[in-house]
C-alpha cells in the first residue's frame, strides 16, 4: 500500500515540470532517465512540503476539523480494514494536496513573471486593480501566449538559462535589444532582418527550432566566391507599424550561421533603391 505514495510524486512533478515556466524551458536539456529523476525531484519537494503542512494544520487545527476522518468515513464502505483505511485516506489527501502545492508554485512563479513584465514595460501605475485581476486570470489560464507582459518576462528568463548556448544567447538578445541579425540558411539564401518572434521551448528544442523575422535585406550566397548578393526590401519595417508585417519564418534545421548585421551597410543601397520584382520569392 506504501508503494502507492509514488503516485502523487509522479503527477505532482509532472505537473510541476510542464506547468512552472522555469522548468519547462529546460526541460528539452533532459532526456531518458534525468527527465524521471527531475520529475521525481520536484514531485518529492510538492509531497513533502504538502506533508509539512498537512501535519502542522493536523496538530493545531480545532479537532472537528479532521480531514482524515472525513476521508476515512467516505471509504468505509470501500476499505473493510481500519489501518488500511486510514493508510488510504493519507494517500488520497497527499495525493490532491502534492498535485495542489505544484500548481500553486506555478501559479506564484508565473503571476511574478506577469509583475515584471508589466515594470518592463512601465505600465506598473497605469494599471486599475480590475486591470490587474484580468492579466493574472489570462496569465494563469492561458500563459505567455494570453498575455503580452508575461512573454515578456519570459523571453528575459529564456535568456538567463540559454547564456551557456551562444546560439540561442544571440537570438533572445538580438529579439530584445531589436538589432539585426544576417541568417545563412543550407539553401545558400541570406536574410538580414529583425527577429519578430522566437519559438517557445518544448520538451525536446529549444528557441532556435523555428524563427520569424522581418526581413530588410535577402539574398544569395555565391558558391564559389561565398560573396552575398543583397536586394533590398525597405518597407518592410513601415509595414510592420501599420500591422502588416511581412515575416519570414525560418526552421532551426535549414539554418547554418547566424551573425549580428550592421545597418550602416544599407547606406549603400540608399543612394542606388533596389527596386524588387513582386515574383522574387526572398522578398515577396
Amino acid at each position: 500500500m506504501l508503494l502507492l505514495i509514488i503516485i502523487p510524486i509522479l503527477v505532482s512533478g509532472f505537473i510541476a515540470c510542464n506547468s512552472h515556466p522555469k522548468h519547462f524551458y529546460k526541460l528539452h536539456r533532459l532526456d531518458g532517465q534525468c527527465l524521471y529523476l527531475k520529475s521525481a525531484q520536484l514531485g518529492t519537494v510538492s509531497v513533502i512540503l504538502f506533508l509539512a503542512v498537512a501535519l502542522l494544520c493536523n496538530k493545531y487545527l480545532p479537532p472537528y476539523i479532521d480531514l482524515i476522518k472525513i476521508l476515512e468515513s467516505l471509504l468505509t464502505a470501500v476499505v473493510a480494514d481500519e489501518s488500511d483505511r486510514t493508510l488510504t485516506a493519507w494517500i488520497l489527501l497527499v495525493t490532491v494536496g502534492s498535485i495542489l502545492f505544484s500548481y500553486l508554485g506555478s501559479w506564484r512563479y508565473s503571476i511574478k513573471l506577469l509583475n515584471q513584465g508589466i515594470r518592463m514595460k512601465g505600465h506598473e501605475g497605469t494599471l486599475s486593480f480590475i486591470e490587474r485581476i484580468k492579466l493574472v486570470i489570462r496569465c494563469l489560464i492561458y500563459g505567455a501566449d494570453g498575455c503580452q507582459y508575461m512573454a515578456v518576462s519570459c523571453i528575459v528568463l529564456m535568456r538567463k538559462i540559454f547564456k551557456d548556448s551562444p546560439y540561442d544567447e544571440l537570438l533572445i538578445e538580438a529579439y530584445l535589444a531589436q538589432t539585426p541579425v544576417q541568417i545563412n540558411l543550407e539553401t545558400r539564401e541570406v536574410y538580414v532582418g529583425f527577429i519578430a518572434r522566437l519559438g517557445e521551448p518544448n520538451e525536446s528544442d529549444g528557441v532556435s527550432q523555428e524563427i520569424a523575422i522581418i526581413p530588410l535585406l535577402g539574398g544569395y550566397m555565391h558558391k564559389d566566391t561565398l560573396e552575398v548578393d543583397y536586394a533590398a526590401y525597405p518597407t518592410a519595417l513601415e509595414d510592420a507599424k501599420k500591422g502588416i508585417p511581412h515575416k519570414r519564418v525560418i526552421m532551426q534545421d535549414a539554418i547554418t550561421s547566424v551573425s549580428r548585421f550592421d545597418l550602416n551597410g544599407l547606406e549603400e543601397f540608399d543612394d542606388e533603391p533596389i527596386e524588387i520584382e513582386q515574383s522574387n520569392s526572398l522578398l515577396s
